[in-house]
């Protein structure tokens, strides 16, 4: 038998910035599992320790903004960073930008590896059957207080 607890768990002042690392890790596992109300409950655990948490997903397709987004998708096309600044009516200063947060959030550090990234992304919105959980989320050997924007690297083992 569970026994829940009413009230949020990370209320207490002291030791809150401790606590919101293992949430906010936890509230992205549970969105990418899609567990919503599990991750509705760690986005409530840390608003309670004073956090403020901007979306659910912090890393991963998920968490790219709309602008990040289509500048990614122009990317993975070919596009120069002028051609997309052109298109989008945007300076190149914005599309360098969108692009260093997309690349941070996305864990790649070339346009090779974003294209693989933004074809992986088009099967599994169009229902293709692709295992694109390894390439979109965070990576499996994340400690509890990793930094989501750093570039994580390392070997996970089965």
């Amino acid at each position: 038998m569970r026994t829940w607890i009413s009230g949020p768990l990370c209320a207490a002042p002291a030791g809150a910035s401790t606590r919101r690392a293992p949430l906010r890790l936890g509230m992205d596992t549970a969105h990418a599992c899609g567990a919503r109300p599990l991750a509705d409950r760690a986005r409530t655990e840390l608003l309670a320790t004073g956090a403020r948490p901007r979306r659910l997903a912090v890393w991963g397709a998920d968490a790219l903004t709309a602008s990040e987004r289509r500048v990614v998708e122009l990317a993975a096309s070919g596009l120069t960073n002028r051609r997309i600044a052109q298109e989008l009516f945007v300076t190149g200063a914005t599309v360098e930008t969108h692009l260093r947060h997309a690349f941070s959030k996305l864990g790649v550090r070339s346009r090779v590896e974003l294209r693989g990234i933004a074809q992986g992304e088009q099967a599994r919105t169009s229902g293709s059957t692709c295992d694109a959980s390894a390439t979109l989320a965070a990576p499996p050997c994340a400690p509890l207080t990793a930094n989501p924007r750093s570039h994580h690297t390392c070997k996970a083992t089965a």
